[in-house]
């Protein structure tokens, strides 16, 4: 008798439940388990009885990459051979260089230029990736300036495309009080969800700090970036930057092949995402600071100033990149495949200005003589550039043939600083070092002019 009134209250409670008790529904890690079981049965089923036999190996990954495929995520990416090895050395900061043995070896990629001052108190470092140590890097720099008597530096993110997000965070907090948040991450799970703050302290409280990025900075680049225009550090200057506002995690599948899945949004310490939407197919348009300002949600800096929301960082001062004139590209044009020679022209005629020893300081003059020996050589190499058009590009020459002279009389460091001072985002910069003496004006400054 009592079991048949276990068996009535079961049927009941299953009646009132749908059934719930008898034909419980699968938890979602369940159906994903039984879906992963019929997709193995599928690829081994194929395996064994298809008239038409494939490559296992091959049937998995074209499997996996479809797979990958359907997520719609522009930055997932099954990382098989070649491809994954390539991605672990770019995390780690490492290449691969070939001796005249013909063996190869693993070599470390410095992740910042080498540090140069621009004059008795300015000093210019890029960041050109932020793998591994890259922190460690950019740190050892900036004390070499310092050392040498900087008081502002000029940090170059152009063209950085990011990396990891534990280097952006120590880059980020070179420059920061300690307390001072970072960046936040928004994900699915607990693990991918975080706020990182600052935790060392900063490293130079009286360092002035101007940032150049344009189009090509991008991931844990423009966290940086927006951590430090959060927090009123640093003015920032070029054009808006790519809006990777996105965090990637890779998982190894096996010793050769890895998946890399975007798990997360990150958001600046202001609380603003900077991410552009967009596909596989997308191009990257910069839009003026104006236009983002004015269709975003407004976000503020510590002092009140306000930011745009989306579509990567907006500089506090927009400047346009460097162009080639009409001139100049029609004599590239004429260059064509020849501009090897061009650039080979360009060496011998500084080595034999500098034979001639007359030039006595870095900041020298490209004379029309100096150019007219470059037409001459020119011409002793059978490239047969019109007068006319020779002389319609003659900046464009003066400026290739000065860098070469400054390198082959005064190093490297003399040609980087030519070449940086002919850079037009660079000249802005200056343009706010010399007249700002404090951070809040080298930002005032930046905000006062755009192009």
């Amino acid at each position: 008798m009592k079991r048949f009134a276990t068996l009535g209250l079961v049927a009941v409670l299953s009646f009132l439940t749908g059934g719930w008790l008898l034909h419980r529904e699968p938890t979602e890690e369940e159906r994903l388990y039984e879906q992963a079981r019929v997709l193995g049965t599928v690829l081994s089923v194929i395996h064994d009885h298809s008239l038409e036999t494939a490559d296992q190996n091959e049937l998995f990954e074209n499997t996996a990459r479809n797979l990958v495929a359907q997520l719609k995520d522009p930055y997932a990416e099954l990382l098989v051979g070649d491809g994954y090895r390539q991605f672990s050395r770019q995390m780690s900061g490492t290449g691969e260089l070939s001796d005249p043995a013909a063996t190869t070896k693993s070599v470390r990629i410095p992740a910042t230029s080498p540090g140069v001052m621009l004059d008795g108190t300015t000093g210019y470092v890029a960041l050109h990736s932020l793998s591994d140590g890259s922190a460690d890097e950019l740190q050892t720099a900036v004390w070499g300036l310092r050392k040498r008597g900087m008081r502002t530096l000029v940090l170059d993110l152009r063209n950085d495309p990011g990396g990891l997000i534990k280097q952006g965070v120590q880059v980020a907090e070179l420059f920061l009080p300690k307390g001072d948040t970072i960046v936040v991450t928004r994900g699915r799970t607990t693990e991918h969800s975080r706020v990182y703050v600052a935790s060392g302290g900063e490293k130079w409280p009286d360092l002035g700090l101007v940032v150049l990025v344009n189009d090509g900075t991008a991931s844990s680049a423009e966290l940086v970036a927006g951590a430090l225009q959060d927090h009123d550090r640093a003015a920032v200057i070029g054009l808006p930057t790519y809006g990777k506002g996105v965090l990637q995690t890779t998982y190894p599948l096996s010793s050769d092949m890895a998946i890399k899945l975007t798990t997360a949004r990150w958001f600046t310490p202001s609380g603003r995402s900077i991410n552009r939407p967009r596909t596989h197919a997308d191009s990257v348009v910069a839009e003026a600071r104006q236009s983002a300002m004015a269709r975003g949600v407004r976000y503020r800096t510590d002092s009140g100033r306000l930011l745009a929301d989306g579509k990567g960082i907006q500089p506090d001062r927009i400047v346009r990149r460097d162009g080639y004139t009409a001139d100049e590209r029609a004599f590239l044009d004429s260059l064509g495949s020849s501009y090897a020679a061009f650039r080979g022209a360009l060496a011998d005629c500084a080595s034999a200005i500098k034979a001639q020893g007359e030039i006595g300081s870095e900041d020298f003059l490209v004379t029309p003589a100096m150019r007219e020996r470059v037409r001459v050589e020119l011409e002793a190499r059978r490239l047969h550039i019109g007068d006319q058009a020779f002389a319609a590009a003659g900046s464009y020459v003066d400026r290739q043939l000065g860098y070469d002279i400054a390198r082959d009389m005064f190093g490297d460091a003399a040609a980087t600083r030519r070449r940086l001072l002919d850079d037009r985002q660079m000249k802005a910069a200056l343009e706010l070092v010399e007249h700002g003496a404090s951070e809040g004006d080298l930002i005032r400054l930046a905000e006062a002019t755009n192009d």
